[in-house]
This record gives structure tokens, sequence and C-alpha cells, in this order.
């Protein structure tokens, strides 16, 4: 059983596209079949062995779902498979369905003693997990607030990894830098380019920033008498483009939560697993 899953899990990761050519895709669905009919069939004998004893084990119920799924995508496949190919719609669906083939590879838990170990002890230990979790996101949170009114108004450098796709100018967008940031994925990149003062950024990079904002300016852009500092961005849409300069704060804010959250909360996760494992 372990060299049929093993197997398997090794035709699945062959699929290329485009195909080589048609012998190949008729080998893998080949092979395809075979497997769903041996798995039926280990299965079956289980059943016919164990009968409503079979349905007590918790593996025995993944196995019988797996099995399951592959009679029900083999089916699909020969109903609909001409049809598939002319349609997107139903050549979607059958890909989706298709996921499913690699829980296969889940059994090989039940069979390996330390890789079911160490199965068990993260399982167990899911509900702690969610309290850390629960910290890590407060975490993140207060550091995208913090983020937003520290760092909104400062200008996009050239070619710099603060832009359009990563920027503190919206919650949505700060949240999604700093769980970017968080994996270590050029957080040092962005505090140098949150961290830029007016001489970096109009002397060598030919960008205007204002250090301090003009709001007598704003407002003849604006078209209004007056103006609050707080709406001077919308007036049912943006009115100009946020040109601040950065701030030398940058190194302490990503400094900070690189050493909070990267180094200590995320190694929470580990120390919780490894609880559960001992």
């Amino acid at each position: 059983v372990m060299a049929c899953i093993v197997v398997n899990t090794v035709c699945l990761g062959m699929e290329a596209f485009p195909s080589p050519s048609a012998t190949y895709d008729e080998f893998l669905s080949t092979m395809g079949t075979f497997f769903t009919v041996a798995f039926n069939f280990e299965a079956a004998l289980k059943l016919s062995a164990m009968r409503e004893n079979y349905f007590r084990e918790n593996w025995n119920c993944f196995d019988f779902t797996c099995v399951f799924v592959s009679d029900a995508i083999w089916m699909f496949e020969s109903l609909y498979g001409d049809s598939s190919r002319n349609s997107a719609e139903l050549a979607t669906v059958i890909s989706a369905i298709r996921i499913f083939r690699v829980a296969r590879l889940f059994r090989l838990v039940r069979f390996l003693k330390g890789l079911n170990q160490l199965f068990y002890a993260f399982v167990l230990s899911v509900p702690k997990l969610f309290n850390v979790a629960a910290i890590m996101m407060l975490l993140i949170y207060l550091y995208a607030v913090l983020g937003i009114n520290l760092f909104a108004k400062v200008t996009y450098p050239l070619d710099g990894s603060y832009d359009g796709n990563a920027n503190f100018r919206t919650f949505p967008s700060a949240m999604s830098l700093l769980i970017r940031a968080m994996t270590g994925e050029g957080w040092n990149e962005l505090m140098h380019d949150l961290s830029k003062s007016k001489f970096d950024l109009q002397s060598h990079m030919n960008i205007t920033c204002e250090e301090k904002l003009n709001m007598d300016l704003v407002a003849q852009i604006a078209g209004v008498s007056s103006i609050d500092q707080d709406d001077m961005y919308f007036f049912g849409g943006p009115t100009w483009e946020p040109n601040g300069c950065g701030s030398s704060f940058a190194f302490v804010y990503f400094i900070t939560y690189t050493i909070v959250v990267t180094f200590v909360i995320l190694n929470l996760f580990i120390a919780v697993i490894f609880e559960g494992f001992e």
C-alpha cells in the first residue's frame, strides 16, 4: 500500500502543461485508473473484514474519503471528459476536484511512526496555536495603525520597494505590507525607503517632498477656502499625491516589528508544537 501511495504521488507530480505527447497523457491516465482500482480494492477488503468497525478508526474514514473522491473524479472524467476539453468551466471544475487526489499522500502518516507522532502533536497544539495567532494578528493590527499614522503621507521613492503595491496609505495595504515583512521579505528595503530624508529624495532621486505640509496650497489645489489637515487627501476623491518626506523613525518601527513579530511570535508557534510533541 505504501508503495502504491508513493508511486501515485510521483505520477501526480509528473503532470506537465503543455503535455509532451498524447502517449504521455495516456500513460498518466492509465496509472491514475490503476491506482484508483487498487485503492478501491484495499477499501473493499477492509470493509469486508472489519464491517462496521471499519468506520470507528479515523484513518479508515480518511482512506474511505480519498477513495470516494477518486471514484467521483474517475466518473466525472468518464462522463464529461470530452466536453471538458471544449468547456473552460468544466475543465476548471475537473482541475479543482483533482486537487483532492493529493490527500492520498497523508495516508503515509499512519504508516510512519515518527511522522504520525509529530502529526498528532500538531493536531493537539492547534487550539494553543490559535491563541498565539490571535496575539500576532493583534500586534500586526497595532503596527498597521501606527504605520498609517507615521508613513501614509510619505512619497514613493524612485525604484523602491515602497510603492503602489506595498504602502501604508490604506489599512488593507498596510496589513498586506506587514504580513509580507513578517516573512522577512524585503523589510529592510521598506525601512530604508521610508527613512529617506528631503535631501536624499531631492538631491539623489530628483523627487520633491515636503517636510511640513502647506495647507493653504492644498486648499488652493482642492478649490476650497479652508481645509482640515485630516481631510486634505479626499474631497469625493484624491486631490493630490502624498509627497511627504521620510522619517528616521522607520528604523525603530521596522526593527522592533521584526524582533517582536518575526523573531518572537513566530518562534512561539514552534515552541507550542514542541510542547505538544513532548
